[in-house]
């Protein structure tokens, strides 16, 4: 086996289900588990290795350590809220074994209450199971597989950014030349407990508003980034406006669910509009 399993966490009560189901998917694979607190007696009790980081970490800074103590080549980052269901490991090593360098699972979203979906689909759609397989321009990182060679090449994950971090290195993959793919068969079933409420979600996506924005901006040569979409008073002047589009591209990206989650749109939609206040409002608070 030549597979390492990244488990960044912060004591999600999902934890042991995800260790376990990998280890089920990918009995002989290397498993590290990176957290603090309680997931140590976790990671422990199921015979996985632990990297302490003694205090809640930002996700890219226990990522760069830990692909450093990783043994094998073949890397993948695994939330511990992101459980493999059956046939995630063979579409892992599937996915490795013809040469790609970079790719992502899909993601099962019918786990949750309303706003949950509400959450997994704005921010999901393109990756639901029903998708077909295609290169991407970039990737999340709850589902990634990626080889140290392509670590190497792009680098580091940037630890000063304080959201958006798998947005931004994959970004920089795409940049680098390393093709980037969607593969809907490795398939994770999405636990989004922290996203129960209208409350949670709205807040979510005002937080990650301004970093996306940001590398909106620095990859606007790949992304054809609008003219429009590089001033936070734009972004937020026009909101009503420009959430339309990114609502209305899911028909087009994930035609299928478009139909099936139609009565999660109008939700959606304000997602969107979250998104570019948090646009605003980050430009703001950095200026200051």
């Amino acid at each position: 086996m030549t597979i390492s399993i990244l488990i960044p966490t912060i004591n999600e009560p999902t934890l042991e289900k995800v260790i376990q189901s990998a280890q089920r998917e990918l009995p002989d694979a290397e498993i590290i588990v990176i957290g603090y607190g309680t997931s140590k007696e976790t990671a422990i009790k199921n015979s996985v290795k632990f990297l302490d980081t003694h205090t809640k970490t930002p996700k890219p800074v226990g990522i760069n350590k830990a692909v450093t103590l990783a043994k094998h080549e073949w890397v993948i980052v695994l939330d511990a809220d992101a459980i493999p269901l059956p046939g995630w490991g063979n579409g892992m090593l599937s996915a490795f074994r013809s040469g790609k360098q970079g790719f992502h699972g899909s993601l099962d979203m019918s786990y949750g209450n309303f706003w949950m979906k509400v959450y997994n689909f704005s921010s999901s759609h393109e990756l639901l199971p029903e998708n077909k397989p295609e290169q991407r321009k970039n990737l999340p990182a709850c589902n990634l597989g990626f080889t140290k060679e392509a670590y190497m090449k792009g680098g580091k994950w940037d630890e000063s950014l304080l959201r958006s971090q798998d947005y931004e290195w994959t970004m920089r993959l795409n940049d680098k030349g390393i093709t980037l793919w969607f593969e809907p068969t490795p398939a994770i079933l999405h636990i989004a407990n922290g996203q129960s409420t209208f409350k949670a979600v709205w807040n979510s996506w005002v937080r990650n508003g301004y970093y996306n924005w940001l590398i909106r901006k620095k990859y606007a040569h790949i992304l054809k980034t609008p003219v429009v979409l590089r001033s936070p008073f734009l972004v937020l002047l026009l909101s009503p406006i420009l959430s339309i589009v990114p609502t209305l591209r899911i028909a087009k990206t994930s035609p299928k669910n478009f139909i099936r989650y139609l009565y999660l749109l109008p939700f959606v939609y304000l997602t969107k509009i979250a998104w570019c206040i948090g646009v605003y409002q980050g430009a703001q608070q950095n200026q200051k």
